[in-house]
C-alpha cells in the first residue's frame, strides 16, 4: 500500500523505509465496500483493487508546511553581482528543504520558506535513500525532491510578489547523498566501503525543477562536498561560522539527520561523520517528529509545574529531539533515569522526586514511560535510542579533538548547527553527554547556518571561491574503522555522573 500511495504522489512518512518498525505510515483502510474501517501500517498491507484508504493530512509530509525565518546572508561577504536581479538559495536536507529568495544586488532576504523533504517516504536517513536508489527508485527520489524545489521556489516568489522569471541565479547545498539525488546521480558507491562518492560537485548542473518553477536560469550551482558523508552543507556551515579564518580552534557539530562535524581554524580543518541516526529529528522516537509546528521542543520545571513549549505554540502533536533531550535531562536530575539509562518503574521512584514528575510516570508496552502530555510519552526505548545517538556525537567530537591534539579548554567556540540546534538547551545537551561538558561555556546554538553559507556563495564571488577552497583543503577522518572512536563510543553510552 505504501508503494501504491507513493505512485499516486501521497508521500506518507516512513522513517524506517517501509520495514514496518517505525509505525509512522498509519492509514485508515476499508478493504472492501461495507467492511469495517481499520487502522493499519501502509507498508504492511498488500494493495488490492477496491480498497479505500484515508491518510491523515497531518501525517502526510507532502502536506506539511514549515516556516523558516532567516536573518540574511553572512555579513562579511558583500554582494558583488553586477547584473542584479533575484537569486535563490536552497538547503536540501535529508528531513527538510529550505529556500530563500535573495536580492542579488543587496543580499537582502526577500522571502523564506521550508518544506519537509518528501523523500522521507523512502526512509529517514541517507542510508535508506541509498538503498531505495539501489532498488530502482532513483528516478522517483529525484522527481520528488525536484517537485519540492519547484514548490518552495513558487512559494517564495508568491510571498515576495515577484515573478520567477526574475531569478537569475540559484545556489544549492546539501549532504553528499542529497546532492546526488537532486542531480539524479546514483549515490550507491557512498553506501559501502570505501564510501567514495561518484561526484563532489562544486559546479553548475541543469535542474528541470527550475524550468517547472518558471525561472529564467536553468542550472543551479551545487556546493562542493568534502567526502561521502560530509557534504556541501558542511562546507557551507564552515564558511558561515568563519572557522577557516579563525585564529583559535572552532568545533562545529551539525546535528541533523546525519551527525557531521568539523574542527579547525585558519591553520586547517578536519571533518568526520558519525552514524547518529535520525533520533535528533524524532524519526526513531515513539511519539517523535521533526521540529515542525506542534512539536514539543522545550520542557522544563517552573517551580512545581512542568512547562511544555511547542514549535509555533501550536497544540502538541509529537516530540522532537530537543524536547526529548530536555525530558531526559530532567529525569536524570530527578533520579528517575540513572546513568545506565534505565528508567525507574512506579514502585522504584525514590522519595523526594517532585510530585509533578512522579505522577507522570506510567507504563507503555510493558515498559516505563514518562507522559509529557496526556498523549505524548518518552519511553524507555526512546532513552536508549538517545543514548546511542549522543554517544556517537560525543565520541566523534572527542576523536577529532584527540587526533588534532587539541584539548577541550583550547576550543574557542563550539558551534551547534542545523534546524535541531535552533531549539536546543545547551545545558541540557551537556547534561546528557552530547558534547564534552567543558565546552558548555563556549557553546552556541546557531540554527540552520548552511543556508547562510549557500546564500553568501549566491551573492558573492569571494564567498564562492572560499567555499571551494574550504571543501578542497578540508581533511576527512573515517570513523567507522577508527578503533579509538569505537572505544569512546562505548564509553559515552552512559550518561555523565553528576557526582
Amino acid at each position: 500500500m505504501l508503494e501504491a500511495l507513493r505512485r499516486e504522489g501521497i508521500a506518507l512518512p516512513a522513517p524506517c523505509g517501509g520495514a514496518g518498525t517505525c509505525g509512522k505510515c498509519r492509514v485508515l483502510l476499508t478493504r472492501v465496500e461495507g467492511a469495517p474501517c481499520e487502522e493499519v501500517l501502509a507498508c504492511r498491507v498488500q494493495a488490492a483493487a477496491g480498497m479505500e484508504v484515508r491518510a491523515d493530512d497531518a501525517a502526510s509530509s507532502s502536506l506539511m508546511a514549515v516556516s523558516m525565518d532567516g536573518e540574511g546572508c553572512v555579513g562579511r561577504f558583500v554582494a558583488d553581482t553586477a547584473e542584479g536581479g533575484l537569486g535563490v538559495a536552497l538547503d536540501v536536507g535529508t528531513t527538510t528543504l529550505v529556500c530563500r529568495l535573495i536580492d542579488l544586488a543587496t543580499g537582502a532576504v526577500l522571502a523564506s520558506t521550508g518544506l519537509p523533504n518528501p523523500q522521507g517516504t523512502y526512509g529517514a536517513d541517507v542510508l535508506s535513500r541509498i538503498a531505495a536508489a539501489r532498488e530502482g527508485h532513483l528516478e522517483e527520489l529525484t522527481e520528488l525532491v525536484g517537485q519540492a524545489i519547484a514548490h518552495v521556489i513558487g512559494r517564495v516568489v508568491s510571498d515576495a510578489g515577484v515573478h520567477a522569471a526574475a531569478i537569475a541565479r540559484v545556489a544549492l547545498g546539501g549532504n553528499t547523498v542529497m546532492e546526488h539525488l537532486v542531480a539524479g546521480v546514483d549515490p550507491a558507491p557512498i553506501g559501502s566501503a570505501p564510501f567514495t562518492p561518484p561526484a563532489l560537485f562544486g559546479e553548475e548542473r541543469v535542474l528541470d525543477a527550475l524550468s517547472v518553477a518558471g525561472c529564467s536560469v536553468r542550472a543551479a550551482s551545487f556546493a562542493p562536498c568534502i567526502a561521502g558523508y560530509v557534504g556541501g552543507d558542511i562546507a557551507a556551515d564552515i564558511l558561515a561560522c568563519g572557522m577557516a579564518e579563525s585564529a583559535s580552534p572552532v568545533l562545529l557539530l551539525d546535528l541533523g539527520t546525519n551527525g557531521e562535524m568539523a574542527l579547525g581554524s585558519a591553520e586547517g580543518v578536519v571533518t568526520c561523520a558519525t552514524a547518529a541516526g535520525p533520533v535528533f529529528e524524532g524519526a526513531s522516537i515513539r511519539f517523535g517528529m521533526p521540529a515542525y509546528p506542534g512539536a514539543v521542543a522545550k520542557v522544563r520545571m517552573d517551580g512545581d509545574a512542568l512547562v511544555v513549549e511547542t514549535v509555533g505554540d501550536e497544540p502538541a502533536k509529537g516530540i522532537c529531539g530537543t524536547g526529548l533531550i530536555d525530558v531526559v535531562a530532567l529525569l536524570l536530575d530527578a533520579g528517575i533515569v540513572d546513568e545506565s539509562g534505565a528508567m525507574a518503574e512506579l514502585d522504584e521512584i525514590a522519595d523526594g522526586v517532585p510530585d509533578e514528575l512522579a505522577s507522570r510516570m506510567g507504563m507503555l508496552d510493558d515498559a516505563p514511560a514518562f507522559w509529557v502530555t496526556a498523549d505524548i510519552a518518552v519511553t524507555q526505548a526512546d532513552v536508549r535510542a538517545l543514548q546511542l545517538a549522543k554517544a556517537a556525537i560525543f565520541a566523534g567530537a572527542q576523536t577529532l579533538l584527540d587526533e588534532c591534539g587539541i584539548a577541550p579548554s583550547e576550543v574557542e567556540r563550539l558551534v551547534i548547527a542545523g534546524g535541531f540546534g535552533e531549539h536546543l538547551d545547551l545545558a541540557n545537551a551537556a547534561r546528557i553527554g552530547l558534547f564534552p561538558g567543558e565546552l558548555v561555556g563556549v557553546a552556541e546554538s546557531v540554527g540552520n547556518i548552511a543556508i547562510e553559507g549557500v546564500g553568501a556563495a549566491l551573492i558573492s564571488h569571494a564567498a564562492r571561491e572560499e567555499l571551494i577552497r574550504i571543501a578542497k583543503e578540508a581533511r576527512y577522518h573515517e570513523l567507522s574503522t577508527n578503533i579509538a572512536f569505537n572505544e569512546r563510543y562505548i564509553e559515552a553510552m552512559e550518561f555523565p555522573d553528576q557526582g
